[in-house]
């Protein structure tokens, strides 16, 4: 067994933890010092102030071989600033991890940060991790794998016999926190991936801070994505069920739950309506300029099939039994889709061929950026008039 911390591997091609565990220097990798001790190697911050606590550390688990079961190790490496611990079992066939929360520094590259936390994410759905009760967790992968699938147009559903009164609300939280309360109350919610529509995970891999991103930094979700086929279809989506979230966000220093959590999420693909995108070429709107709600209303193609994407991303979510969904703004962020006019498109569904399908229908909606406060603002208003007119319906139930 070895002991060795996140980014070890990535220090260059011709260093590598288990090639070179055995040596007796020390590595400096992003001004951080990676001390080794015969078979094991430590990250820490601070070197000087906790210099002493780590060779303790590194004697007492060199000495007894299995003593990360220790209570006394146990106690040092959850009460240090030692951001992550690898530990590399069976041969190098299996990598764990002992949970330990952490934040960017200060100076440090949040790209670099975010892929980090990505590729450590994937480690862990692939080989598990050790939680903060030490014990191990393996990640069972086959049923969102076994489950995912890819939709196009879906039959407009019949209606149903006895329609909930819906609950509609705005919540200024990322999807994940959003889902995990409902989980949390017992039930199993399936949840929008503003998702790229040509590469499955869009830039996870290289750190991007966007909500698909985030998703695939906190859970199994990209495994799923990766079995479909791109792109995603225009009018339609991939509906991964069983995902497995593992994370916590980065307001929480991505910290390992003690068990995984389980949701379902549902990739759907906005239009792209900035300036020169393809998106805008083949739906023959103008390349230059601002477009405003007027433009878009009268433009039909734009209008059909954003109303079809949508429709058919909630015909998914109903067929596949969910009872209460996690939505966002659809394409309101950097893809500059009009708030108001996806907020409409939304309340005309509910209003319609989804009206009481759903018991609940949260819209998580991050309050960030400077533009944010104006999605929050049209779906807020959205959510009151749809739930007097769930109150109106009822009345007559």
């Amino acid at each position: 067994m070895r002991v060795f911390l996140k980014s070890v591997s990535e220090l260059n091609s011709n260093y590598h933890p288990l090639e070179n565990a055995n040596k007796l220097d020390d590595v400096t990798y992003e001004n951080r010092l990676y001390m080794h001790y015969g078979d094991y190697s430590i990250e820490t911050r601070g070197i000087e102030k906790f210099l002493l606590v780590i060779k303790a550390i590194s004697k007492i688990i060199f000495s007894f071989g299995f003593a990360y079961r220790s209570p006394d190790v146990q106690e040092n490496l959850q009460g240090r600033r030692i951001d992550i611990v690898y530990i590399n079992v069976e041969g190098g066939s299996r990598s764990l991890k002992i949970k330990e929360s952490y934040f960017p520094k200060i100076d440090e590259d949040l790209y670099a940060f975010r892929k980090a936390i990505f590729n450590e994410t994937l480690i862990a759905c692939e080989n598990g991790y050790i939680n903060s009760k030490m014990n191990v967790v393996m990640i069972d992968n086959d049923p969102m794998l076994k489950g995912t699938e890819t939709y196009n147009q879906l039959e407009t559903l019949a209606p149903i016999n006895t329609p909930y009164q819906t609950k509609f609300s705005v919540i200024a939280e990322d999807t994940f926190k959003v889902m995990l309360k409902r989980v949390a109350e017992g039930l199993y919610p399936v949840g929008i991936n503003m998702a790229n529509l040509y590469h499955p995970g869009g830039g996870a891999d290289s750190g991007c801070p966007a909500q698909e991103e985030a998703l695939c930094r906190s859970s199994n979700h990209i495994l799923g994505l990766k079995t479909q086929s791109y792109p995603i279809p225009v009018q339609g989506g991939i509906y991964c069920p069983h995902v497995k979230v593992i994370r916590k966000g980065i307001d929480e220093g991505f910290a390992f739950f003690d068990k995984p959590l389980e949701v379902a999420l549902v990739a759907v693909a906005a239009f792209d309506l900035r300036e020169n995108s393809s998106d805008r070429q083949s739906l023959a709107l103008p390349l230059q300029g601002k477009l405003d709600i007027i433009d878009l209303v009268l433009h039909n193609r734009f209008m059909r099939e954003t109303t079809a994407k949508i429709a058919n991303m909630l015909r998914e979510m109903a067929i596949k039994g969910h009872q209460h969904i996690v939505l966002g703004a659809l394409g309101c962020g950097a893809f500059q889709n009009p708030p108001t006019l996806i907020a409409r498109i939304f309340g005309e569904l509910f209003n319609g061929e989804f009206k009481g399908r759903f018991a609940g229908v949260d819209f998580a909606i991050l309050n960030i950026f400077p533009n944010d406060h104006k999605n929050i603002e049209a779906f807020t208003n959205e959510c009151e008039e749809l739930n007097k007119n769930s109150k109106t319906q009822n009345l007559f139930i």
